[in-house]
């Protein structure tokens, strides 16, 4: 007979906003950066409500698909400068192999640390 693990996995969900909610009510952090889930649930509501939530998604996409076009044909073109002029590939070639082995959560970071938070 199979266990039924329904009811842990709701328990650990559970107790997940339960931390949530006592990490924000003890003013950890501010609210603009930390909010309960009582107020993300309301602006999730809210912003569906009046499809701002939707136009949000809508320009994010839209800029994780510019920024991807970016990044394609620039790999593209580097790629291509790379494979035909042999110097290119002596001296950008090791840039982008010292690149490649970094992690990408590495970037991530290095990158909140530049631009920020915002």
């Amino acid at each position: 007979m199979a266990k039924n693990y329904t009811p842990h996995r709701i328990g650990f969900y559970i107790g997940i906003i339960l931390v949530w909610q006592i990490i924000a009510m003890a003013g950890v952090w501010p609210d603009n950066i930390f909010p309960s889930p009582y107020e993300v649930a309301e602006d999730l509501f809210y912003g569906g409500a009046d499809g701002s939530l939707f136009y949000g998604i809508a320009t994010s996409m839209w800029r994780l698909a510019i920024g991807l076009a970016i990044a394609i044909a620039g790999g593209i073109v580097l790629g291509i400068f790379m494979a035909r002029i042999e110097v290119v590939n002596q001296t950008v070639g090791s840039l982008v192999l010292g690149l490649q082995s970094i992690p990408s959560i590495a970037f991530g970071v290095s990158l909140l640390v530049y631009f920020g938070l915002a």
